[in-house]
């Protein structure tokens, strides 16, 4: 019955999906829109290939031409041309001037002739003004002070006037001479000054020189400039092109692509189509979209009065199986009641062996879940006599925990974690030479760099007992918070003294790991201390002085 009703449904579906099967419209012009949109975008992509070959070709032109290299090297060809002039100007403004320094020179020599000349005529003037003052103190008889003979007569003879005349000359000629020299040395520092440029010239027109070793005169410069502008204005209109080219490729993928998706959705469409009715193998599509639907059209007419057909057959089959299953469904209920397996008086075979297999599915359940409790049970009693051995091993080890053990082992073990902390401490400030233990009911250092070799801490030195000491009391503020019973813990740790026996790399040491402990444990870190190096490298400072009204106290910040 389920059959014959199978091949009725089928006939009828057949029925429907070959009703559905209709050729749309326009689909004989899509192919010719397809081709010209693929025409039309292949001529503006040889457009766009020929645009770019000119737009590569002009670049590549103005690659060979090094724009600001040319600039550069005109520039120098200028300087070298103002530069030559400025020697040519120098050199003429040089030779002037060395004639100018020349008669100066000559100026200043005939100068100190004058004046020479004018000291010796002053000096003689004054050499008879000498002989007047020895006259006016003479008179006749008396005796001369430079013959030593008597005065007969006394000469009249009044030198006042020669004397400020030669004075006046002298100051004139040695005033004339001051000038002479200066000009002399005026023209001299021009003249040096001069001299100095046209070196500086000189220099700069060998550097230029040599720069242009080997480059193109001006003019061949220029005319490559003119080239090199050419080719860029010439690019400019090739990339304007180039731009217009693309964009009207782009706009002909557009509609080539839009003309492509209307194919493909006329191909999805008549895939569609053919896919209703695959089971009933129609004919293969072909490579032409409108053939491909008329072969599909034409076949489903044909298909349509074969399916009518085996529908009127498949209804005629029906109506006679269905007197026979009612028949079969009497016989299945009374041989299920049996077994107390309620079945429906009417349905379908499948509802028959769907009870049956229920019923066998509950059954087998019913058995895994005794063994599921039988399992359960030996668990627990292997779990029972587990707990009891245990019980069994806890009384026997409170038997031999007593007060005094326990304890004894419990202050072994918070000393063993209390050193494994200050080793670290202690590795750090000293730079890793040492290593803290506990042996032999005592603390004990192990030094790296004698070979590793243990030794007991009491041989520290001041400094390094002051280490290890200062790294047991870091490592128990670290560990106050497992040691103590509700969570305690230090935040704060004031040191006094014990700095002053540190040479400077351990202070330095000691200082950087106070340090990190501020930043990483979040704890404050007071010192007391007369080191002004170690003071100096704290945050926040008290300093106190005491004078004879008592003591002060003064707060300071780095």
């Amino acid at each position: 019955v389920d059959a014959a009703r199978r091949r009725l449904a089928e006939a009828e579906s057949n029925l429907a999906s070959l009703t559905y099967i209709k050729r749309p419209e326009g689909v004989a012009d899509i192919a010719a829109q397809v081709a010209d949109a693929a025409a039309a975008a292949a001529d503006k992509a040889s457009e766009v290939e020929t645009t770019e070959a000119e737009d590569e070709r002009l670049r590549g032109e103005l690659d060979g031409l090094d724009l600001a290299l040319i600039e550069r090297q005109l520039k120098a060809w200028a300087e070298l041309a103002e530069t030559q002039s400025k020697l040519k100007t120098g050199l003429e403004l040089t030779e002037e001037l060395r004639d100018q320094f020349a008669e100066a020179k000559e100026l200043e020599e005939a100068a100190g002739e004058e004046v020479e000349i004018q000291h010796a005529s002053l000096h003689k003037v004054r050499m008879a003004e000498l002989a007047g003052t020895l006259r006016a103190g003479l008179g006749v008889g008396d005796e001369c002070p430079v013959c030593d003979r008597p005065v007969e007569t006394v000469p009249e003879h009044d030198l006042s006037e020669s004397m400020q005349q030669a004075e006046e000359a002298s100051r004139t000629a040695t005033i004339e001479h001051r000038d002479a020299q200066a000009a002399v040395v005026a023209l001299q520092t021009k003249l040096e000054n001069y001299e100095e440029r046209l070196t500086e010239l000189r220099l700069a027109e060998g550097r230029l020189k040599k720069r242009l070793e080997g480059v193109d005169d001006p003019p061949a410069l220029q005319a490559k400039r003119a080239s090199s502008e050419e080719a860029r204005q010439q690019l400019a209109g090739t990339g304007a092109a180039l731009k217009a080219a693309r964009r009207a490729l782009r706009e002909a993928e557009k509609r080539k692509q839009a003309a492509d998706e209307r194919q493909q959705r006329a191909w999805k469409e008549f895939q569609h189509a053919r896919d209703q009715v695959a089971a009933l193998a129609p004919p293969a599509a072909g490579d032409d979209l409108a053939a491909s639907w008329d072969a599909l059209v034409g076949w489903a007419a044909a298909s349509l009065e074969r399916a009518g057909a085996e529908r009127e057959a498949a209804r005629t089959e029906l109506t006679g199986l269905d007197g026979r299953a009612a028949t079969l469904r009497g016989e299945l209920r009374l041989s299920l009641g049996e077994f107390d397996i309620e079945v429906p008086r009417t349905g379908t075979g499948g509802d028959y062996v769907g009870r049956h297999a229920a019923a066998v599915e509950s059954a087998k359940a019913a058995s895994a879940r005794l063994r599921d409790a039988r399992a359960q049970r030996v668990d627990l009693e292997a779990e029972t006599r587990r707990f009891a051995h245990e019980a069994e091993v806890a009384k026997a080890l409170a038997s031999h925990l007593e007060a005094r053990r326990f304890m004894e082992w419990l202050l072994s073990e918070a000393l063993d974690e209390l050193v494994a902390g200050a080793t670290v401490m202690l590795n750090q400030i000293t730079s890793g030479q040492y290593d803290l233990i506990y042996r032999e009911q005592d603390f004990w250092v192990v030094d790296h760099h004698d070979a590793d070799m243990a030794r007991p801490a009491r041989s520290l030195s001041g400094g390094e007992t002051f280490a290890a000491s200062l790294s047991l009391a870091l490592a128990l503020s670290d560990q106050l918070a497992s040691l103590a019973r509700h969570g305690a813990c230090l935040e704060s740790i004031i040191l006094d003294e014990g700095f002053g026996t540190l040479d400077p790399e351990t202070l330095d040491a000691v200082a950087t790991t106070l340090e990190a402990l501020t930043l990483s444990a979040g704890r404050t870190v007071g010192l007391v201390t007369h080191v002004p190096e170690l003071a100096e490298r704290v945050p926040v400072r008290f300093r106190i002085t005491k004078d004879a009204k008592g003591s002060h106290v003064e707060k300071s910040w780095t």
